[in-house]
């Protein structure tokens, strides 16, 4: 649903990766470790900087430097896509109580448990990351996937909250139409039809290129059809089988080809129904088991 995490908000790690580097005292000595893993994170070799770092970790715990080594040992399995290891890496730079890195680490912990689906975890230090000075597009990107992390765990007044707080203070951040179509679900979650409506129709307004927007026809046709306003439903859920971006999710597309036939049975438009059916009919495999209840549902069609 939402893509969060389009801004490189981690370029100030980068810049405390640099700052590791002092000149070497002797060979092997911790300074010359963190400058090798500085040289190969910068030549974006992250694998082997990981390995360098974490040997720099697992012995230097008392090093003055050891909340920034660990803060780059993150960025590092996060680059490489090892997230459940950043969130380990991520949370020794959050305990070493660095003030240098402390908001950068707990970014970077919330950035990689949300992508480890850890989402109690990440909710928990996005909050504090959003509670120290981050930079505006180090927060709209904090906020967004705090409000993520809330709807995945069906916290829907934290997730509405979180995502109203996004659109109040960063307007024009990148992905802010996932923050919209975040909120109007978080309300409509809460039963506040009215609301939910209102800011998934603002989600259509405002971006109609985004990538929520089928999503966001499909929750309006289905609230519609709760309060049986089939008309409403069935606009919305034409509208969306002719956009052409619904040819790239076919589980939207066929929840909106079902829930459109019901619309299309309510309003008794059985040609119109009976036509949808014979489209599904020739585009369901021959052994497809739900093929038995569309022939029922074409022949009390064509009955009618």
């Amino acid at each position: 649903m939402i893509q969060a995490g389009g801004k490189r908000w981690w370029v100030a790690c980068a810049l405390l990766v640099a700052a590791l580097v002092v000149a070497p005292a002797k060979a092997q000595s911790p300074d010359e470790q963190l400058a090798a893993a500085s040289a190969l994170f910068d030549a974006k070799k992250y694998a082997e900087a990981a390995e360098r770092l974490e040997a720099f970790v697992a012995k230097q715990t008392k090093h003055e430097r050891f909340g920034a080594a660990a803060l780059a040992l993150g960025r590092c399995y996060t680059e490489l896509k090892q997230y459940p290891r950043a969130v380990t890496a991520y949370e020794k730079a959050v305990a070493s109580r660095d003030t240098a890195v402390f908001s950068l680490a707990q970014l970077g912990l919330g950035e990689a448990a949300y992508q480890a689906r850890q989402y109690s975890k990440a909710a928990e230090a996005l909050d504090a990351a959003l509670q120290s000075r981050l930079r505006p597009e180090q927060a709209a990107v904090a906020g967004l996937w705090l409000g993520e992390s809330r709807l995945q765990l069906e916290q829907w007044p934290a997730a509405e909250a979180a995502y109203q707080r996004l659109i109040l203070e960063h307007p024009r951040a990148e992905g802010i139409d996932a923050a919209w179509f975040g909120s109007g679900l978080a309300a409509l979650r809460q039963g506040k039809k009215d609301l939910g409506r209102q800011r998934l129709e603002d989600l259509l307004k405002r971006f109609p290129q985004s990538a929520d927007r089928l999503q966001a026809r499909l929750l309006l046709a289905q609230t519609d059809m709760e309060d049986t306003r089939w008309r409403e439903a069935r606009t919305q859920l034409e509208t969306l089988l002719a956009d052409a971006g619904a040819n790239k999710q076919p589980e939207v597309r066929r929840i909106a080809d079902e829930a459109l036939v019901r619309c299309l049975l309510e309003l008794e438009d059985f040609p119109a129904a009976a036509r949808r059916l014979e489209a599904t009919l020739a585009a369901l495999p021959a052994t497809d088991a739900t093929r038995f209840r569309v022939h029922l549902s074409l022949g009390h069609c064509r009955y009618r």
